[in-house]
């Protein structure tokens, strides 16, 4: 007889006495476990979730059963916590522990398959996602002050009641050292870090296993991989799934799921607060056509949401009819046939890209469809300009791409002035390229990651620190004795990097100014510094045509990229750090592979310098700025463009993306340009009145700060353009 087979026959035995006492059928099954069986019943007339051991508890003697029962009693005492699953009952029959609990609607783990059903791969909204850990982290600290650790904190027994989240299945629970089940493995490998598959249960424990739930809720993919091997490899390294995370959520995780106890959040809440800040604060889109296939799940998906809101249970027939008549309505081709929480990109329709075929050929404005002010072409042969006599103080701007793309324009915020300097009829607005010699200009500016402050480079070299708010500047001083070109503040805001106009780069402490370390290798002046997601590295591009690694806290350079022509303007990380892109005046962008500094693509468009460059959220497309007005978005593997937007102006000195790698902004002469990369749609801010230097998104992505030569730091609503605060005196 199998081991399988004996279990089952073991445990039969069981259900019968259990079938005998409660007047239970065991037959409706919700789940089977590892360790159990769970069976949806009724206690006292009231729906439940019956939870039988597959084995029997290794329990001694019967001081053990008696301590058993009084930690059970002590969970089931928290039956008033809104974030703990309430246990309604427990006992144990012929040495199997039986707990009846509260009936929940679903998992989080469910809910990621229903998303998935829909939308393909990936994850769940980082909105929902961040609710959904805050509930939880709240349930974990409860159980853990009282000194009781789950040891199996994963998306299965996490449960949504009435669309709140509940910790549940405190089946591997640890109270005061003993544990309630008898299983040489504490919890679910890839969700309790490498000391509990030891035996040996630290605080954090579920401090790690709600950092590795976060990641395969975000990403969609198990933390560290299927097998159990590349597993506990991983888990070692550290190294868990980061695709799709942005570089301050990679920042947070990596503390989180350290292999060493110690470097982790004492407590849930603390990871939670900090994911709160790290992840995209900026609700994203996500689109689903409706099709014959698919409509039942999005039937589904309407329905148990709206189950969970104000109308109640009752509307779920409603609901269900109509997710119904959405289905048809969409196959029949209505305007509103995608739906959904998360927009990847729609793609124009046929008649789009063919009316605005027509009218590249045939040069009429009316034919496109679109604004005042707006061009759309096939490329450079079908490129056409409106007349003075149609064209509006908006900005203007081409956007080619095969096939054509339309691009929809966002209507400007009420309140911000267009700049009236780009309403010439040729488009072309030449602003001087050096900063006036009256007061000083600013060419950098940056948000510090954990403070409202921000952080500013005049032309003279010195640095100042702001309150976001406004106001006279907190501190003004200079990290060096040369000239300083380039800043950069690690993600934690403790360590400024400053880069010189004699190659140096000077590490020195953004509270006090007190530098604390030099680091000599370029042989002329630094133009950009950026630190990775974890602040271990620094990346700093020189007008000597390098690109140069460092260990910051080691003080060492670790890589040195070579190749370029000419200066490198800018270089960047990938959002797993693995890849460099770079920059330069030779006209040409390059992709570099960081552990074997092996050059993977030259990306080269024109003769035109390219002033900045940066990585999309998958790693594998780029996009890039260039003085001829061009705004590129480049596949890595082919080297090819993929989509062009064109500003009419010549100068676009910076480029930066937020951190959902979804929408860029562009120093658009004078003035910012918001561009939704998958959506191609744009949306021009307001006016500095002189070149715009640097421009940076926050780490939530939902701030802007510019900084320009008219002598002003501005602070920007990335999401309606509204201006925010203005820091610095304006000439």
């Amino acid at each position: 007889m199998t081991n399988a087979s004996h279990r089952v026959c073991s445990i039969v035995p069981v259900f019968d006495a259990l079938r005998e006492k409660y007047g239970w059928s065991l037959r409706d099954v919700l789940g089977h476990g590892g360790s159990a069986h769970v069976f949806r019943e009724s206690w006292k007339g009231i729906p439940c979730a019956v939870k039988i051991s597959k084995n029997p508890l290794a329990l001694q003697n019967t001081k053990e059963l008696e301590r058993l029962q009084r930690e059970l009693q002590a969970v089931k005492e928290l039956r008033c916590d809104p974030h703990i699953l309430r246990l309604v009952n427990h006992s144990v029959c012929m040495g199997h522990l039986i707990t009846v609990w509260e009936l929940a609607e679903g998992t989080l783990h469910d809910e990621l398959n229903s998303v998935q059903k829909l939308f393909g791969d990936g994850g769940v909204v980082p909105q929902e996602l961040l609710r959904w850990m805050d509930e939880a982290a709240r349930g974990i600290d409860r159980l853990n002050e009282r000194g009781i650790y789950h040891r199996d904190i994963k998306p299965q027994n996490l449960f949504l009641v009435d669309g709140h989240v509940k910790v549940g299945d405190l089946g591997f629970a640890k109270f005061g050292g003993a544990s309630t089940f008898s299983n040489s493995i504490t919890g679910t490998l890839g969700y309790v870090p490498l000391e509990a598959v030891q035996g040996e249960t630290k605080p954090t424990i579920d401090v790690f296993g709600l950092a590795a739930t976060y990641v395969h809720l975000r990403t969609g993919r198990k933390p560290f991989g299927n097998d159990a091997v590349t597993i506990i490899e991983r888990m070692r390294e550290g190294a868990f799934e980061y695709q799709g995370l942005t570089g301050p959520e990679i920042y947070c995780l990596r503390k989180a799921l350290s292999p060493d106890p110690d470097e982790r959040f004492g407590t849930a809440g603390q990871l939670a607060r900090e994911l709160q800040y790290a992840a995209p604060a900026r609700r994203v889109h996500r689109g689903v056509t409706l099709t014959p296939n698919n409509w039942p799940q999005i039937s589904e998906s309407i329905r148990r949401q709206w189950r969970r809101g104000v109308l109640g249970r009752w509307s779920s027939t409603v609901t269900l009819l109509l997710g119904l008549f959405l289905a048809v309505w969409g196959l029949l081709g209505s305007p509103f046939s995608r739906i959904g929480t998360e927009d990847v990109g729609a793609r124009p329709s046929p008649s789009d890209s063919q009316q605005a075929h027509q009218a590249a050929q045939h040069g009429t404005a009316a034919a496109a469809q679109e604004e005042p002010g707006m061009d759309v072409g096939a490329g450079p042969p079908a490129e056409r300009r409106l007349s003075a006599a149609h064209s509006a103080p908006s900005p203007q701007m081409i956007v080619r791409k095969e096939p054509v793309v339309i691009v929809h324009v966002l209507p400007r915020v009420r309140g911000v002035v267009p700049p009236q300097s780009l309403a010439e009829s040729d488009g072309l607005v030449e602003l001087p390229f050096e900063p006036p010699a009256t007061s000083p200009g600013f060419e950098a500016a940056q948000f510090h990651p954990r403070r409202r402050r921000v952080l500013g480079l005049s032309t003279d070299g010195l640095v100042t620190l702001w309150n976001e708010a406004g106001g006279e500047p907190l501190k003004t001083f200079s990290p060096g004795p040369s000239l300083v070109t380039a800043v950069a503040i690690s993600p934690d805001g403790n360590t400024l990097v400053a880069g010189t106009n004699d190659g140096t780069l000077v590490l020195c402490d953004p509270d006090t100014g007190r530098t604390f370390r030099r680091l000599q290798g370029h042989s002329r002046a630094i133009r950009s510094i950026e630190f990775d997601a974890l602040g271990e590295r620094v990346l700093s591009a020189s007008d000597d045509r390098t690109v140069r690694i460092w260990n910051a806290d080691r003080g060492r350079c670790e890589r040195i990229l070579s190749g370029h022509t000419g200066p490198v303007q800018f270089a960047s990380f990938s959002p797993d750090g693995l890849r460099v892109v770079s920059a330069s005046a030779d006209h040409s962008s390059r992709v570099w592979d960081v552990r074997s500094e092996r050059l993977l693509a030259i990306l080269k468009d024109g003769e035109f310098q390219v002033s900045g460059a940066r990585f999309l959220a998958d790693g594998q497309t780029v996009i890039t700025t260039a003085w001829d007005g061009n705004v590129r978005i480049w596949d890595v593997a082919t080297a090819r463009v993929k989509t062009i937007l064109r500003a009419k102006t010549k100068v676009l000195h910076s480029l930066d993306v937020d951190p959902t790698g979804r929408r860029a902004a562009i120093a658009c002469g004078d003035t910012p340009l918001i561009w939704e990369v998958y959506t191609n749609r744009a949306r021009m801010l307001g006016s500095h009145g002189a070149i715009i230097r640097t421009v940076r998104f926050d780490r939530s992505g939902s701030r802007l700060v510019t900084s320009s030569w008219d002598g002003t730091i501005r602070v920007w609503d990335a999401d309606n353009g509204k201006e925010l605060s203005v820091l610095g005196n304006a000439r």
